[in-house]
């Protein structure tokens, strides 16, 4: 679960989604547009044929397909600045001395400068933007390297938790970004999912289950009827897949509303998790519908 933590303000996912989504718009606008053809009129015809074929797209599926570009493009960035921090240690690796040198007056200087107020929507676009220009420095020496690698970090700080985590998002949104971030980097990285899975126990779900994403509607209903998430089944997998079973509800006088979990792999085990950390956990797995 997140931790808690001061939060801005205003958040800058308004000019980002305008950006990322004028993006968009541009490219689909190039790539669907027909070029016309000035050696038939035969083939111009139909090729603008072609483009009509197909119902077009709901406003809310538009909404929808824009919303998980602009997640994606969320994930691509956090990616790009992480790998510049590996990246450039890696560059530092074959002088260790003067890495740690380096590292200790850089270090000093970036404590200096943490500032913990409450930013605007434009202050918090204003440090995004510097901080990626300071990003693009050619290095000279290992100082450059360093701070490199301090601004790039703190780039994907601000990002994760000045827009994406932003209490004005859905908490479904962070997964998202999260998941794919975790994609890309076992793409960019050539490492295979892990497929070791723990035993299975006891059985809750069929050997072939069908799932769909628990939505955010989902999450508010169970929080408003808490008993309506009784023996659902869920899946997470964050590397490891763990089925687990809502088994129980109840109230206690000291707690307040809590659920009794039970795990595929831990067999006849309950655990007890309280409402929110529960429904935390059911926001991030796969809501298995065949049970």
């Amino acid at each position: 679960m997140p931790r808690a933590r001061k939060e801005p303000s205003t958040s800058t996912s308004c000019r980002d989604a305008s950006s990322v989504h004028a993006a968009a718009g541009s490219q689909s606008t190039r790539s669907t547009t027909t070029k016309r053809s000035t050696k038939t009129h035969g083939l111009a015809r139909a090729k603008r044929s072609t483009t009509t074929k197909g119902a077009p797209k709901s406003s809310a599926t538009q909404k929808k397909d824009a919303k998980l570009r602009e997640l994606h493009q969320f994930a691509e960035t956090v990616f790009k600045y992480t790998n510049l921090v590996q990246t450039t240690a890696e560059s530092m690796w074959h002088d260790p001395n003067e890495l740690r040198a380096a590292h200790e007056r850089q270090y000093k200087i970036a404590l200096a400068n943490i500032c913990n107020e409450m930013k605007t929507e434009e202050e918090i676009q204003k440090i995004l933007e510097d901080l990626a220009a300071r990003c693009e420095i050619e290095p000279r020496d290992f100082d450059d390297r360093v701070r490199i690698c301090f601004d790039a970090l703190a780039y994907t700080q601000v990002l994760l938790e000045c827009v994406v985590c932003h209490p004005s998002r859905p908490f479904s949104d962070r997964l998202v970004v999260l998941r794919r971030v975790a994609e890309i980097t076992r793409e960019a990285y050539g490492v295979l999912p892990s497929s070791q899975d723990p035993p299975r126990l006891v059985k809750f779900v069929p050997d072939v289950p069908t799932t769909r994403p628990v939505e955010v509607t989902d999450v508010e209903r169970w929080r408003a009827q808490p008993q309506e998430l009784l023996r659902k089944a869920f899946i997470f997998d964050q590397g490891t897949r763990r089925v687990f079973l809502v088994a129980n509800y109840c109230v206690k006088a000291i707690g307040g509303a809590c659920y009794e979990v039970q795990f595929e792999d831990s067999g006849p085990d309950v655990f007890t998790f309280g409402l929110e950390d529960a429904l935390a956990m059911v926001a991030a797995a796969e809501l298995v519908t065949n049970v």
